[in-house]
């Protein structure tokens, strides 16, 4: 999270990450805010190439996604 700005992993299948906007009446999804990661989990529910974690950068700019399988860290 950043200010009012959220972003959720989905981690099975094919992963992505999406962004939502917090707002009185909950969250709001940004339009076209989803980025898919090119990781393929089907091992689901072991989640073993799925990518374990994504939060912002200290200045709030950048969101940062880590992945298993790749062995990277995608900006």
């Amino acid at each position: 999270m950043s200010g009012e700005t959220v972003y959720v992993l989905n981690s099975g299948g094919r992963t992505n990450v999406t962004g939502f906007k917090m707002t009185s009446s909950g969250l709001r999804r940004l339009s076209h805010s989803t980025r898919e990661l090119g990781v393929d989990n089907d091992a689901v529910p072991l989640f073993t190439d799925s990518p374990p974690q994504v939060g912002f950068s200290p200045d709030g700019k950048h969101l940062l996604v880590t992945t298993k399988s790749a062995n990277t860290i995608e900006v």
